[in-house]
């Protein structure tokens, strides 16, 4: 399935710099492309995004 992620409509899409795509879906769940685009699939990274930012949070934290 390609172009959105499954099961979901995206409410917001966001790109970071590492040119990861980020979607929110209705249910607050965060899912990211697999590649750096649009038409490809997405898998969930995270149950909302406070997870993720804690995700983040720890992986900037191992990163002197």
């Amino acid at each position: 399935m390609g172009g959105k992620p499954r099961g979901e409509a995206p409410v917001l899409v966001w790109a970071m710099q590492s040119f990861d795509l980020f979607a929110v879906g209705g249910s607050g769940r965060v899912w990211k492309s697999t590649t750096a685009s649009w038409f490809d699939d997405f898998e969930v990274v995270a149950s909302n995004l406070r997870e993720l930012f804690e995700q983040l949070g720890r992986r900037i934290a191992d990163h002197p």
